[in-house]
C-alpha cells in the first residue's frame, strides 16, 4: 500500500466518518547540496526538496481541538483551541506541531478542529529535515483548513522557524522550512539566509544521480553539539564586529580570522566563510554544467565541515572517503546538522548499481551496521495533494 493511502486507511481506523470528507497533504523532506551550518550564519545555502516526505489524511470536526496521530509514535498529539498553548505539556514530536500551531495562533486565532493522521518515508534525526517537513505540514493543514489567507507561505517558513527555536529550543536558521514550503522540480534553490530571498538553479544532473545514503546512525538536534556550534559562531561575529562592521559571519574574510582569541573560534569561523563562497561557486558551476567542479566543492566541504566544524563521523566520513576512491563517484558530503544522519552523493549512473552494491560491503565492514541508499529528486514544496 502507498504512503497516501496507509494515511487515508490510519485516518479510517480512529474515525467513523465517510472517506468522502478527507482531504491529503504532503510534505516534503530537503538534502542540502552545499550550504551547511550557513543558514544561521546569514549566508547562502543551495538546497532543494526531495520526492521523500510525510503524507498527512486530515477530516475536519466540530470539536476545539487537533489532533494529530502519527504511524510512526504511539502518543498522539492533541493541542487544545481554547486553552493556552504550552511547550512543558508536549513531549518528543509532539513539540513541532504543537509549536506551529501555537505561533499561527498568536496571529489568527484558529477555530477549526480536525483530525490528521500522518505517515512518513523520512527517516527521523537522518538530517533529511524531518521536523522541518512536519512542521510546514501541519501549517499549511491549518492554513488551508482554517481559510486562513493572511499568512503568507513566507510567513509560515518563519513561523515555523520560530516554533522550532523557541517551543522545541533548537537554534537552526530557515532554510528547512523554507526549502520545505518553496520547494520546486528540477531546480536547487539558492537561498540568500541574510534578507530571506531566494533564485532557482537548474538542476539538470543528467547522467548523474543524486543519492542520500543513510548511515543509520540518527541525531537528535537539541541534544547535540548543534546550538553549540551556533554560540561559537555567535561569539566569533561579537568579536570580529569590534573591528568591523558585520551584518552576519558569512561576511568575513578569511584575513579577519587573526583576531580571533582562540582556535576553535577560528575553525568554526574559517568553515562558515569557505562554505558560503563555496555555494556561489557551485551555483556558477551548475548554470555552466560544469558537475565535475561541483563534485569537488561537495568533497572540500566536507573536510571543512570534519576538520574545521567538527560535525562529522566515522560513518558519514567512510561514505565520502568510499565515493572519493570509486571510479562512478563525482562528490560526497554529509547533510544536515551532523552528527549521523545522511551523506549525499552525486554518481555516475553507468556505474550507479556497482556504486551502491560496493558501498553497502564496504560500509558494513567499516561500521558493523548497513546503510539505505535511495536516489532523489529536486521536488515541489508542502502543498494539498491529489492522487492522480
Amino acid at each position: 500500500m502507498i504512503l497516501w493511502q496507509q494515511a487515508i486507511t490510519g485516518l479510517k481506523n480512529i474515525t467513523s466518518h465517510p472517506e468522502d470528507n478527507i482531504r491529503l497533504f504532503f510534505s516534503p523532506g530537503r538534502v542540502n547540496v552545499l550550504g551547511e551550518h550557513i543558514d544561521y550564519n546569514g549566508g547562502w545555502v543551495m538546497p532543494c526538496a526531495i520526492d521523500k516526505g510525510i503524507y498527512a489524511a486530515v477530516r475536519l470536526h466540530d470539536e476545539p481541538l487537533i489532533r494529530i496521530i502519527s504511524q510512526s509514535h504511539n502518543e498522539p498529539c492533541i493541542i487544545p483551541l481554547k486553552k493556552e498553548i504550552v511547550s512543558a505539556d508536549f513531549t518528543g514530536w509532539q513539540r513541532y506541531p504543537a509549536g506551529v500551531i501555537f505561533e499561527i495562533n498568536r496571529l489568527v486565532k484558529i477555530s477549526q478542529g480536525f483530525d490528521a493522521y500522518v505517515v512518513s518515508n523520512l527517516p527521523e534525526g537522518s538530517g533529511l529535515s524531518s521536523s522541518a517537513a512536519l512542521e510546514a505540514l501541519i501549517g499549511k493543514i491549518v492554513l488551508h483548513t482554517s481559510s486562513i489567507h493572511t499568512i503568507s507561505d513566507r510567513q509560515l517558513a518563519l513561523l515555523c522557524k520560530q516554533a522550532e527555536n523557541d517551543f522545541v529550543g533548537v537554534q537552526c536558521g530557515i532554510m528547512d522550512q523554507y526549502a520545505v514550503i518553496f520547494g520546486k522540480a528540477n531546480a536547487l534553490m539558492l537561498l540568500d539566509c541574510e534578507n530571506i530571498e531566494h533564485e532557482w538553479v537548474p538542476f539538470e544532473s543528467y547522467p548523474y544521480r543524486l543519492l542520500v545514503i543513510d548511515t543509520q546512525k540518527p541525531r537528535t538536534l537539541a541534544g547535540s553539539a548543534y546550538n553549540e556550534r551556533k554560540m561559537q559562531c555567535d561569539k566569533a561575529l561579537e568579536q570580529l564586529q569590534r573591528i568591523k562592521p558585520l551584518q552576519n559571519l558569512c561576511e568575513a574574510e578569511l584575513t579577519d580570522l587573526q583576531h580571533l582569541d582562540n582556535y576553535t573560534l577560528i575553525k568554526r569561523a574559517r568553515h562558515v566563510i569557505t562554505e558560503n563562497k563555496r555555494v556561489l561557486f557551485a551555483r556558477n558551476s551548475l548554470l555552466q554544467g560544469q558537475f565535475i567542479h561541483l563534485g569537488e566543492l561537495m568533497y572540500q566541504s566536507h573536510a571543512s565541515l570534519r576538520n574545521d566544524y567538527e560535525v562529522s563521523c566515522k560513518e558519514l566520513d567512510a561514505i565520502v572517503d568510499f565515493t572519493r576512491q570509486h571510479e562512478a563517484g563525482l562528490g560526497a558530503r554529509m547533510t544536515g546538522a551532523g552528527f549521523g544522519g545522511c551523506a549525499i552523493a552525486l554518481v555516475h549512473e553507468k556505474g550507479l548499481e556497482r556504486y551502491k552494491e560496493q558501498l553497502q560491503k564496504f560500509y558494513f565492514y567499516q561500521t558493523g551496521t548497513a546503510c539505505l541508499i535511495f536516489e532523489v529528486q529536486p521536488s515541489q514544496g508542502v502543498h494539498e495533494y491529489i492522487p492522480a
